[in-house]
């Protein structure tokens, strides 16, 4: 299954301060070649356009992934991603449709018996028009030495999250052969800057690793560990060494970019997704927000909290179908997701359609269907108690009342909290190699990401739709044009029932759904797993359970609310 990402700017910029080594290097060179690899792509589509075979497309397709890793400072990841990402559909025909980007468009249309000529003409046409803009950034865009490395060090971790799971690719054993390609321009650019001396056993010792190898026996944590976390820590020394007031616009980037790496605890930070200004960190705010969390005082009946959904013992969701409305007159459409690392989101909600968490709560106080009030009337209940008022100003000393901001900061740097890499999973990619089944999870673990394709959409670390290093959010797309956020396979005991509307009930459907009815390819989809792939796959879905998830306290003493007027009586956690 193969799914479109959406993708925020990847814009890289640069400090002009005291430096080490000279910044600035002949724009023309690096223009020279760029202009080349266009010509090259522009030449490809010619060609295919003349005879839309086979060879000239893979042709085309090469062409435009050796120019890939100029997408990212010249700012135009978001329509590189039109171009080369797709939606599948994963449900049955009659709730979701197929739509692709260009590339994968002309792909499946070339694997029919009577390929629909208007649909490939309608991607080459979108292909054309991103080459035009592409050659109108190269030929205004001033280029650096370090600006061109980092370029070079997220683009290869990004690959790793997308290219090599097929994101792109029909024909999965085309992904090595374009990788290589990627590899040797990459290799192209360094001797032209006079930096391959610093690199060139890393690339070689990558392109020996995959010249022996075929999509399906990648094996992607001694891929990982030996040659592309090496070659990107090289990469990060090598810019702090020599170009230490280069700074990387962290702002749309969804990773620190530590050193350790993408299964490194610190690889992601709450910070990456909310801002420094957030200050998700304050112990004050975290403790109201936890009280906000647990209070029925933000329903217009007193009876309902945020709790009533996300019930902490069942890793934040509340085990039903769909969740129960407010007044029990109806059930909600979706299921309710789990709350655990979601702050590590770029959009929230099951149809993607806020874009913060705090969108996401002034949703839910304003639905008529959760908490049907308003920031007014909850304003008016936290002032009619003194022991609010307090912890609003400890919260927020440089405010002088309580508004609608402060109530949405306060539930985010809580929920911030809820956060766990505990898993068996994560304790193997922590060096602990005594874990459970070690061998199976490892196993497991290559199959999701190559042959089984699950890493297409779920992405590592947070085995959600979510590529940390791009910034950019998969999805579904399902009946009346939902766009449906792909979920986290974390967790899967103690997130029953899956899917957006809580059609999966059990752990058994689950993987029958995964193994015989989840659509990776096509209508003529077949089961390409034998019995000990899958259950190799179940014991890496497995290992990614994470008993700390469960283990978020509860407990809270509800601050007392003095003013008689207000009549109200409440629960900690509501009474439903």
């Amino acid at each position: 299954m193969k799914i479109i990402g959406i993708t925020f700017s990847f814009l890289l910029s640069i400090g002009i301060y005291h430096q080490s080594r000279e910044y600035n290097i002949d724009n023309q060179s690096v223009k020279t070649i760029l202009t080349s690899n266009i010509n090259s792509l522009i030449t490809a589509v010619k060609n295919f356009k003349t005879e839309k075979s086979k060879p000239n497309f893979k042709t085309m397709r090469s062409a435009f992934f050796v120019l890939s890793w100029s997408y990212f400072p010249l700012d135009l990841i978001e329509e590189q991603r039109s171009v080369n990402d797709m939606k599948f559909k994963v449900l049955d025909s009659s709730e979701c449709y197929e739509s692709y980007g260009s590339l994968q468009m002309i792909e499946h249309e070339l694997l029919q018996k009577e390929p629909n000529e208007e649909k490939i003409q309608l991607a080459l046409a979108a292909l054309e028009g991103f080459i035009r803009q592409l050659e109108d950034k190269i030929s205004q865009h001033e280029w650096s030495i370090p600006e061109v490395l980092a370029a070079l060090m997220i683009q290869q971790q990004d690959i790793y999250a997308s290219l090599l799971t097929a994101s792109y690719h029909l024909d999965t054993e085309e992904v090595i052969n374009d990788y290589d390609k990627i590899l040797n321009q990459h290799l192209i650019l360094l001797k032209h800057l006079n930096e391959a001396k610093h690199y060139s056993k890393y690339y070689k010792r990558l392109s020996n690793y995959f010249r022996r190898k075929t999509f399906n026996d990648i094996s992607y944590i001694d891929c990982y560990e030996r040659n592309i976390l090496p070659l990107h820590q090289k990469f990060l020394k090598e810019l702090q060494k020599n170009y230490p007031a280069y700074q990387i616009n962290m702002s749309t980037i969804r990773t620190t970019l530590d050193e350790k790496g993408l299964f490194n605890k610190d690889w992601i930070s709450p910070t990456h997704f909310h801002g420094k200004d957030f200050d998700l960190g304050n112990e004050k705010r975290i403790q109201l927000g936890k009280l906000l969390f647990y209070d029925p005082i933000l329903s217009i009946n007193n009876k309902r909290t945020c709790a009533s959904c996300h019930q902490p013992q069942k890793a934040f969701t509340d085990g039903r179908t769909t969740s129960i409305a407010l007044d029990y007159p109806d059930r909600l459409k979706t299921n309710s997701p789990t709350l655990i690392n979601s702050i590590y989101n770029i959009e929230y909600g099951h149809d993607r359609s806020k874009k913060t968490l705090q969108e996401q709560i002034d949703f839910v106080i304003h639905s008529n269907q959760e908490f049907g009030s308003t920031y007014k009337e909850i304003i008016s209940k936290l002032n009619a108690s003194k022991a609010y008022r307090q912890y609003f100003k400890l919260a927020f000393p440089k405010r002088n009342k309580i508004d609608s901001t402060q109530i949405s900061k306060a539930i985010t740097s809580y929920v911030a909290t809820l956060n766990s890499f505990e898993s068996d999973f994560d304790h193997l990619m922590q060096g602990n190699k005594q874990v459970k089944d070690s061998e199976k999870v490892l196993k497991g673990f290559d199959l999701f990401m190559g042959k089984a394709q699950c890493g297409i959409c779920h992405q590592p670390p947070l085995f959600s739709g979510l590529n940390t290093v791009a910034g950019s959010q998969q999805y579904y797309i399902c009946k009346e044009d939902v766009k449906t956020k792909v979920p986290t396979l974390r967790n899967i005991d103690y997130t029953i029932p899956y899917m957006y509307d809580g059609r999966i009930s059990s752990k058994k459907a689950l993987f029958d759904y995964l193994f015989k009815q989840h659509v990776w390819y096509e209508d003529n989809y077949e089961d390409k797993l034998n019995a000990d792939e899958k259950e190799l796959l179940i014991t890496f879905f497995e290992s990614l359970n994470d008993t700390t998830a469960l283990q978020f306290s509860a407990t809270v003493q509800l601050p007392n609310v003095e003013d008689t007027s207000k009549n109200i009586d409440r629960r900690p956690g509501g009474l439903y």
